[in-house]
C-alpha cells in the first residue's frame, strides 16, 4: 500500500497514468472518465451545491465543480496532491490528512450536499469502509448524498472471478467494493455498472437511524465494580492520564475503591459506571454523576473508546447514546474537566465550550 512518500511520488504523473489506464480500458481505471463525467452531471443538477471530496487526488473532477460554482472541501493524504490540486481550486478548502483514521477536524463541522469519493475508499477494509460511511451520513444536509466511484462488484463471487481474471495484475493492497455485503448496513444503496471493473455507489442519509439504534449502554452494578475498574486503570495508564507511581497507587487501592463504592450507593446523586455496546461487544466505558439534587448537571468523570474501536466517529456515536440515557435520568446540561489536546479538540468537535478552570487548574468544558 503506497505510504504519504508513495502518494506524493506518485502526483506527478497521476492524471496521465489515469488516462493511460482508462483509454486503455484496462483494470484498474477502465471507465474512469465515465466515472467522474456521471458524479459531475449528478452534482450539477443542484445549483451551487457543498461539496466534500474524500482523496481527491489532483482535483480532476472537483476543479470541474469548483468551476461551475460548487464550493469544494476536502481531504487527502498527500501534500503534493493538495499542492496541485490547489493550484486549480485556490478558494477551495483542502486539508491534509490519512481518511483511515477519519476525517480531520474542521471538515467535521461542516455538512455537505454531496460527498463524493472516487478511486480512495478501497484503502479501507470492508469494516472500515462501514463506519466511514456512517459518519458520513452524518455530514449529509437534508437530502444529501454519498457518491462512490471506485472499482466494484455486485457480489463477492464476481470479485473472486476477477481476481482470477487479473492474475498478477490484480493489486492485493486495495480492498474493492462487495455491493451486496454493503447493502447488509445499507439496505439503500444503489449501484450502476459503469465498466468492466467500475461503477458508481449512491448512498443517501436515510439508513442512519439504524446506525444510531446500535450503541447501547450496560450499567455496572457496584458488586462488579472490580471487574470494570481494572478495565479503568489501565485506560487511565496508557492514554497518559495517570502517570505518576504515586498515583497509580493511590487510583488502584482500597481507599478511593471505597470512596467509588460510596458514591455509587448513595441516595442521591450517584455516581454511575457504564459500558458502551454495539451488537452485544463492550466497545468503550464512561463514569458520571448527575447532580438532580442540584440544576440537572451531569459530570462526565472518565469517557472513552477502547482503542480497537477508536476513529469513525464512534466517540460521537457513544457520546450521543450516552447523551439519550442521562437524559431520561434527569441530565439537562454536561461538564467535564480535560487537560490533553486530544480530548479537548475531542469533545469541542461534539459541542463542549470551555467554561473556565477548575479548583485544579484544569479546563472545564460543558454542553448545554
Amino acid at each position: 500500500m503506497l505510504n504519504q512518500t508513495g502518494f506524493n511520488l506518485w502526483a506527478y504523473g497521476y492524471d496521465r497514468s489515469v488516462g493511460l489506464s482508462d483509454e486503455e480500458n484496462t483494470y484498474p481505471f477502465a471507465g474512469y472518465k465515465a466515472v467522474l463525467g456521471t458524479i459531475y452531471q449528478t452534482v450539477m443538477e443542484k445549483p451551487n451545491a457543498v461539496v466534500l471530496d474524500i482523496g481527491f487526488g489532483t482535483g480532476m473532477l472537483t476543479a470541474k465543480l469548483y468551476e461551475n460554482g460548487c464550493t469544494i472541501y476536502g481531504q487527502d493524504f498527500s501534500a503534493r496532491m493538495i499542492e496541485l490540486a490547489s493550484q486549480k481550486m485556490p478558494n477551495a478548502h483542502l486539508y491534509q490528512g490519512d481518511f483511515t483514521q477519519g476525517l480531520v477536524e474542521p471538515l467535521l463541522a461542516q455538512n455537505y450536499d454531496f460527498i463524493v469519493a472516487t478511486y480512495s475508499l478501497h484503502h479501507l477494509t470492508d469494516e472500515q469502509k462501514v463506519f466511514f460511511l456512517r459518519v458520513l451520513q452524518d455530514h449529509l444536509k437534508p437530502g444529501g448524498q454519498i457518491i462512490i466511484g471506485d472499482v466494484a462488484f455486485e457480489t463477492r463471487a464476481q470479485l473472486e472471478q476477477f481476481r482470477k481474471d487479473m492474475g498478477d495484475k490484480w493489486d492485493d493492497d486495495e480492498i474493492y467494493f462487495v455491493v451486496d455485503e454493503l447493502k447488509k448496513n445499507f439496505p439503500t444503496l444503489a449501484f450502476t455498472r459503469i465498466s468492466y471493473c467500475a461503477g458508481i455507489l449512491f448512498l443517501s442519509k436515510q439508513d442512519h437511524s439504524l446506525h444510531r439504534s446500535m450503541i447501547s449502554i450496560e450499567e455496572i452494578p457496584v458488586e462488579r465494580i472490580n471487574e470494570f475498574w481494572k478495565i479503568h486503570i489501565k485506560y487511565l495508564v496508557d492514554d497518559g492520564i495517570i502517570a505518576d507511581e504515586e498515583d497509580i497507587a493511590y487510583f488502584t487501592g482500597k481507599e478511593y475503591r471505597g470512596i467509588l463504592e460510596g458514591h455509587m450507593i448513595r441516595s442521591t446523586d450517584k455516581q454511575h459506571m457504564i459500558y458502551f455496546c454495539r451488537d452485544g461487544e463492550r466497545i468503550g466505558a464512561a463514569s458520571y454523576c448527575t447532580y438532580q439534587s442540584e440544576d440537572g448537571k451531569c459530570f462526565i468523570l472518565d469517557y472513552w473508546v477502547f482503542t480497537q474501536f477508536r476513529g469513525y466517529g464512534t466517540g460521537h456515536r457513544c457520546f450521543e447514546a450516552l447523551e439519550q440515557y442521562t437524559k431520561a435520568d434527569g441530565a439537562k446540561y454536561y461538564e467535564l474537566n480535560s487537560m490533553k489536546e486530544d480530548s479537548i479538540r475531542f469533545w469541542k468537535s461534539i459541542g463542549f465550550v470551555e467554561n473556565g478552570k477548575d479548583e485544579y487548574d484544569m479546563l472545564l468544558l460543558v454542553k448545554r
